[in-house]
């Protein structure tokens, strides 16, 4: 089973899309259409296969093309690591928001963006300039 990868990210939701920051890797990602409701389903506890079902209720989508949108969203945000690999036995259908994601059906979005990156990645801690203060890196130091 699939959770998400909450030792290593930070989401919010918005009105028209998830932002998701993994701080690890330095990159934040947009997830629009039904990836957010899947975002959100994941959260919640749900399994690929309660995904797919919870998609197709959601949406009337035929069982075939659930499954697909969630083999492929599931697949993208494995890429990403946002996601990770857990022996957790999933909750059921119980409790979850059939209200997640928009109100229409749009295919998933798992958009990732680098232009932080570095930014991102200082540990605002422990690799600060102590002068400048975050976000100035320390500067490099010279050996003889």
């Amino acid at each position: 089973m699939l959770l998400t990868n909450n030792a290593q990210i930070s989401a919010e939701t918005f009105e028209t899309e998830i932002v998701v920051i993994h701080f690890l890797r330095g990159t934040y990602f947009s997830l629009r259409g039904a990836a957010m409701a899947l975002w959100q389903w994941l959260q919640a506890g749900a399994d690929e296969v309660t995904l797919a079902e919870l998609l197709a209720e959601r949406y009337g989508l035929d069982p075939e093309r659930s499954r697909a949108e969630v083999a492929a969203t599931l697949a993208r945000l494995g890429e990403c690591e946002l996601v990770v690999e857990s022996d957790q036995a999933a909750p059921g259908r119980a409790g979850y928001d059939m209200t997640a994601g928009p109100a229409l059906f749009e295919a998933a979005v798992v958009e990732a963006f680098e232009d932080l990156q570095e930014l991102i990645a200082i540990d605002p801690v422990h690799e600060v300039d102590p002068m400048q203060g975050w976000p100035h890196r320390p500067a490099p130091v010279q050996l003889d």
